[in-house]
């Protein structure tokens, strides 16, 4: 798994895309459960920031993955 700008619209690779999807998803979940605990509100507001930051930009990385190049051909004569 190599990470470049190339990599765009190539096929991001299982693993990365499920780890990309798991901060995509886990984004509301967690803002919800900061929105609930029990801190003063610019806290929470900070925290909603970091965290809604590092999870959407987290998916973002994971879209510039791609697969190696592995496929293996018989030489053609």
């Amino acid at each position: 798994m190599d990470i470049s700008l190339s990599n765009y619209s190539k096929k991001t690779p299982a693993t990365a895309k499920f780890i990309g999807d798991v901060m995509l998803f886990s984004a509301p979940l967690i803002s919800a459960a900061i929105m609930a605990a029990p801190f003063d509100e610019p806290l929470k507001s900070w925290l909603l920031f970091g965290f809604n930051l590092v999870l959407v930009v987290g998916k973002i990385i994971t879209k510039f993955f791609g697969e190696e190049d592995t496929d293996i051909t018989a030489p053609t004569q």
